[in-house]
């Protein structure tokens, strides 16, 4: 790409593939001191076989975690005219999944229910176009360094971020943190978004507001391995919900600037059997969710009634 400080490298020499996956190999090496797995920078670079290699040579080693940068749905990628077949099981785990990172800015940043409604349907895209246990191995991200902070991108508004770490600890896949976004840190594109962490200057607001969630996702297993679905309240309020036989645990969101009670009359919901829905509505219906605030909830099933 024209840097000319780096070398270019014939990925497809064997022995620069033997240097890098043989058994004595840099992934060899590492990995037998304990590194518990990878993140390939743009993948999309590297040859289809040379990323096989990696895998299976990982795996010889026993380590199962191979994240690929690939910045666009990964299901129907083409480089060069080359269909990258990274659901196929024998190269990337996941990916570092930046358009679940684009949804969550969308719904934030919707005008309208119109484009609310689209937001979601991006998401479910990605969720029905990826294999599940890829689609739960993957990185989602609001912010990297090749991004403006979540906090400039919403316009400083710290409560709309605790929102955007709410939709990302509660959509599927691995909620992963860009230093500095949980203690308020600042940033437009790279290489302003680089900034030093404000150690003594950290937002108390956001650090107290990210530990809640990530307790309430350890603590919810079904955020892991649940199935997703939607209920779209009213513009500016939504409801994400997680779920499978044995419980279901919902996420909504309220942006605006008014306090909310909800009427299950008005709700519509996507993505959810009839029963599930029905569950969903009974629970928020009247429920009052503040401004710029959201709500929790979790909720047992029968374990003796199917869907």
């Amino acid at each position: 790409m024209g840097g000319t400080t780096l070398p270019e490298v014939n990925k497809s020499n064997a022995d620069y593939q033997n240097f890098i996956c043989g058994p004595d190999g840099v992934l060899a090496k590492w990995t037998r001191m304990h590194v518990d797995g990878w993140r390939l920078d743009v993948a999309d670079e590297l040859p289809m076989p040379l990323l096989r290699e990696i895998r299976e040579r990982l795996q010889n080693e026993d380590c199962h975690v191979l994240i690929g940068e690939v910045w666009e749905d990964a299901s129907h990628k083409f480089v060069n005219s080359e269909f990258r077949t990274y659901m196929a099981g024998d190269n990337l785990t996941g990916t570092m999944n930046y358009p679940v990172r684009n949804f969550i800015v969308s719904l934030l940043q919707a005008n309208n229910e119109t484009e609310e409604v689209a937001a979601l349907n991006d998401l479910e895209k990605l969720v029905e176009n990826y294999p599940k246990a890829f689609l739960e191995n993957c990185l989602n991200n609001i912010g990297t360094h090749d991004a403006a902070r979540i906090k400039t991108v919403l316009g400083g508004d710290e409560q709309l971020v605790a929102l955007a770490f709410g939709l990302l600890f509660s959509v599927p896949g691995v909620p992963y943190i860009y230093y500095g976004d949980e203690a308020g840190l600042e940033g437009d594109k790279d290489p302003d978004n680089r900034r030093y962490f404000p150690w003594g200057k950290e937002s108390d607001f956001l650090e107290k507001e990210v530990k809640e969630l990530a307790h309430w996702r350890r603590e919810n297993r079904v955020l892991v391995d649940g199935k997703v679905g939607y209920v779209k309240i009213a513009y500016g309020i939504n409801a994400l919900v997680r779920y499978n036989q044995r419980e279901l645990v919902i996420y909504c969101y309220n942006k605006t600037d008014q306090d909310m009670i909800m009427d299950a009359g008005e709700f519509q919901t996507y993505c959810l059997p009839e029963k599930i829905g029905e569950l969903v509505s009974d629970i928020l219906d009247q429920e009052s969710v503040a401004q710029k605030a959201y709500l929790l909830k979790t909720f047992k099933l029968d374990r003796n009634e199917k869907e």
